[in-house]
């Protein structure tokens, strides 16, 4: 069997947005921004929420984590996720690229660009 990783990805990263959560959890996670804006897939995007907050817990500290999207052609596509302290959302990357390290560094400067702009 070959390889499940996309050969030949047209792009670095798919879609990259923020998830919010109301602080009582008495609503579903939703997306409060995408980019790029018109990112089509919907099927996708509903997921993403709940990936990104798979259960309730407490994020006293800032937490990586990473899971992964299988397609039809048993292609993976990973997530890389990023929750900041006692923060209400969180940031997202789509990636048909396993560069965990590198996505990580990303979403930490997307929070920090984030938290200059509060």
């Amino acid at each position: 069997m070959g390889t499940r990783i996309k050969k030949n990805p047209n792009l670095v990263y798919e879609v990259v947005c923020e998830i919010a959560i109301p602080p009582d959890n008495t609503k579903e996670p939703w997306i409060s921004w995408k980019y790029p804006y018109n990112y089509k897939r919907e099927d996708i995007l509903k997921s993403l929420a709940s990936f990104a907050y798979p259960c309730e817990f407490s994020n006293n500290a800032v937490q990586h984590f990473s899971f992964v999207l299988t397609n039809i052609d048993s292609e993976w596509t990973f997530g890389f996720c990023r929750h900041a302290s006692n923060s209400s959302s969180c940031f997202v990357i789509l990636s048909y690229l396993p560069w965990h390290e590198v996505f990580y560094k990303i979403l930490n400067h997307i929070a920090e660009l984030t938290n200059k702009e509060e």
